[in-house]
């Protein structure tokens, strides 16, 4: 009976180390997974920014660029202008032409070029809404230094506000991106449109001469 006893308990004292070293196990896998959670979700907002960042300088660019070009030709039109009017009335709707459609382009690109910052709060903001917005610098620059070092304090310590936070900054990123590349758009458009109707103007302008 004793041997049956001790039998029993012996089962039980293994049974419990067995489910104890299952649940440390799973304990441990649970915590690997949440690394590699917190590693995946640093990636993804790390990839992003970059590639906003990436984005907005190509699209700087490229305005600049177009803002060169357009200054270049335009200046070259205003110094041979006075060759133009004497010539063909054909002559001068060409150059009028390509001195509208080369300032538009310009204006577009100079606009793509400007930079956009988004306000989202105010000094009279409630603390719950400056919370959700306060990584960007044009949303706190309103806020006195004492009010942002305690939003900033209390964001830090809930990891849902900090994800939530970059989340909206890359959303806000977003759509001052989207705003460049259409005036960007517009201006190119703008451009080779001119350039086409500029040039057959003055081929037909040569015709007629």
């Amino acid at each position: 009976m004793k041997n049956k006893n001790v039998i029993h308990e012996d089962f039980q004292a293994l049974s419990f180390i067995t489910e104890e070293g299952k649940s440390d196990e799973i304990k441990a896998g649970k915590k690997k997974a949440n690394r590699d959670l917190s590693k995946a979700i640093q990636t993804y907002f790390r990839n992003n920014y970059r590639t906003h960042i990436s984005l907005s300088a190509l699209a700087d660019r490229k305005s600049h660029i177009m803002i060169r070009l357009n200054s270049l030709l335009i200046s070259i039109l205003i110094v041979f202008f006075k060759g133009i009017i004497s010539q063909t009335p054909l002559a001068i709707i060409t150059g009028v032409i390509f001195l509208i459609t080369a300032l538009l382009s310009l204006i577009f690109a100079a606009i793509a070029a400007k930079p956009h910052v988004t306000k989202n709060l105010t000094a009279n903001s409630s603390m719950e809404e400056a919370q959700k917005n306060i990584f960007f610098y044009g949303n706190f620059i309103s806020l006195d230094i004492e009010k942002y070092e305690s939003i900033v304090e209390s964001v830090l310590k809930k990891p849902e506000l900090v994800y939530g936070n970059m989340i909206r900054d890359l959303y806000f990123l977003g759509k001052i991106l989207d705003r460049k590349f259409k005036l960007l758009n517009y201006s190119y458009n703008v451009f080779i449109i001119g350039l086409i109707i500029t040039v057959i103007s003055f081929l037909i302008a040569v015709k007629t001469m």
